[in-house]
């Protein structure tokens, strides 16, 4: 059946025969009578490919696999060093490591809202104030022991609130600070509170606001009240208290400078509104200068002396007394003047 055509020679080949070599010794390879091997045959169902070899492949020696103690350690684990071949490091190169420390599990804690039953009674309060602070308190009556507490105060512009360390409900909370401010309104919150549940029990929260002299007198009020108990049960309540940023007290603060030349300062605060009169007296009990004769609102306030009597002349050297009396308060300061 083969329909290929005789191979022919080429008229115009002109190279010689191959003639063989006579001096060529070499006896015919012959077969190995006691061979008995059967010839190697291809499988006729191995569909794999051919592996070719790589002229560039070079394979390192094999080795153990060692442990290198880093010698970067924390309190609580070790960072264990892994090498991973027997790759020799350049230039101060270190093998990679393997960071095996425990990582913290974070669980999301499931919460129950309820109403607001659980929070019987709640009022606010200012517990101090000074010339640009003052202490708030929250007066929360609640049915069982609460372990967090969020609030949304209203203020102000100008008002800062924060949660001090100083006013810290626990020291081991693990939530505690300012959680998002806006000019007219800031999120406090704290959670993680110790305790043991009893019913029907009273708790003082208290925060610091920061503020400016113009937001003296202004309204602060608990927009919203959370709290979370031991059985991770959330009572809300609105609307939760209010308060005016006044002071609770009489105060007349250390004139500042002291000793002073040529004047000094005074700061008070007037809780009720009422006559608020401020006078200066000599060693000798005289008076000699009227600084303040007018009706004051509840409020923070501040009076200068400028070292002159009544009459405009500059007063001498010396010791002279600051009296301050309002209502049925009265208050008396010392200060010296030199020159």
């Amino acid at each position: 059946d083969d329909s290929s055509e005789p191979i022919t020679e080429d008229p115009d080949d002109s190279s010689e025969p191959i003639a063989e070599d006579p001096d060529d010794s070499s006896e015919p390879i012959a077969e190995d009578p006691d061979d008995s091997s059967e010839p190697i045959t291809e499988d006729p169902d191995d569909s794999s490919v051919p592996i070719a070899e790589n002229p560039g492949d070079q394979f390192p020696p094999e080795t153990e696999d060692i442990e290198v103690i880093s010698d970067k350690t924390d309190s609580l684990n070790t960072i264990v060093s892994t090498p991973t071949s027997n790759w020799e490091p350049t230039e101060g190169a270190s093998p990679p490591q393997v960071d095996r420390r425990q990582r913290k599990q974070h669980h999301t804690m499931k919460l129950v809202h309820v109403g607001s039953e659980a929070i019987t009674e709640s009022s606010l309060h200012i517990l101090s104030f000074t010339g640009t602070s003052a202490v708030v308190g929250i007066d929360v009556e609640y049915a069982n022991e609460l372990t967090g507490y969020g609030i949304i105060l209203q203020h102000a512009p100008g008002i800062v609130a924060r949660l001090d360390d100083e006013h810290a409900p626990s020291a081991h909370s693990l939530l505690q600070g300012v959680l998002r401010s806006e000019p007219k309104r800031t999120w406090l919150g704290v959670h993680g509170l110790g305790g043991q549940a009893v019913e029907h029990q009273r708790r003082l929260l208290r925060f610091t606001v920061e503020f400016p002299a113009s937001a003296v007198g202004s309204d602060l009020n608990i927009e919203a009240l959370w709290i979370i108990d031991q059985d991770r049960q959330v009572s809300r309540k609105t609307s939760a208290g209010s308060v005016k940023l006044l002071p609770r007290n009489y105060s007349l603060a250390a004139p500042y400078p002291n000793p002073f030349n040529p004047s000094v300062h005074l700061r008070y605060t007037i809780p009720i509104a009422g006559r608020v009169t401020i006078d200066i007296y000599n060693i000798l009990g005289q008076r000699i200068q009227r600084l303040t004769d007018e009706f004051r609102q509840a409020g923070l306030y501040t009076a200068h002396w400028n070292g002159q009597s009544a009459t405009g002349q500059n007063a001498a050297s010396g010791v002279y007394f600051i009296r301050l009396q309002s209502g049925s308060f009265n208050a008396t300061r010392k200060v010296l003047m030199v020159k």
